[in-house]
């Protein structure tokens, strides 16, 4: 790659293609913190509708300083108050809405997933289930969230209650602030 080259791909995207995406992607790994490279490799990746663009996106937000920071206070925390996803119609709700298409639905549902919790999809027992979406998703280790001495888990609706069972019969939370409903919901599930 030559200085012409850079600013010819800077100015023209659009002729980013399959060669140019193994120069850079040489490149960034030549030279990590060159930003305008790393972009433009990308750019090249969504471009080609590369399967590995959400994971490279995720892994350069993650290395992102203000990020990095704030996962690693997270990886210290030692209370923590969180929301409880759960799958309804083949999906995860909002938060992963842009992320899951009808190949991960039958992921989700051929793995058993009933919800989600800080991130990480779980099965009927409150196990982490890996997914396609796990190098995609930026949180705190599933195993580091376990050890929170004290989680807090907040839902109410009925539709969450497979996943807010599957949390407490996985240990993932150490008490849940809910209605009088959806408390009455989880003991008759036991």
């Amino acid at each position: 790659m030559t200085p012409t080259h850079l600013q010819q791909w800077i100015q023209h995207p659009e002729t980013l293609n399959r060669d140019t995406l193994y120069e850079l992607r040489t490149l960034v790994t030549r030279y990590p913190y060159f930003q305008s490279l790393r972009l433009l490799y990308l750019k090249n990746l969504y471009l080609l509708h590369d399967i590995n663009f959400g994971a490279e996106v995720a892994q350069a937000v993650r290395s992102e300083k203000l990020i990095a920071m704030t996962l690693a206070l997270g990886n210290r925390a030692d209370i923590a108050i969180v929301g409880v996803g759960a799958i309804r119609q083949g999906h995860s709700g909002r938060i992963f809405h842009s992320f899951e298409d009808a190949a991960v639905a039958r992921e989700l549902q051929e793995k058993g997933v009933v919800g989600h919790i800080c991130g990480h999809h779980i099965d009927m027992h409150g196990n982490h289930v890996r997914t396609s979406l796990c190098e995609r998703t930026i949180s705190i280790d599933f195993e580091r969230f376990r050890d929170i001495p004290l989680v807090i888990g907040v839902a109410w609706e009925t539709w969450r209650a497979r996943a807010l069972h599957a949390c407490l019969v996985g240990g993932l939370m150490s008490a849940l602030a809910t209605n009088q409903g959806m408390a009455e919901l989880l003991l008759d599930m036991d």
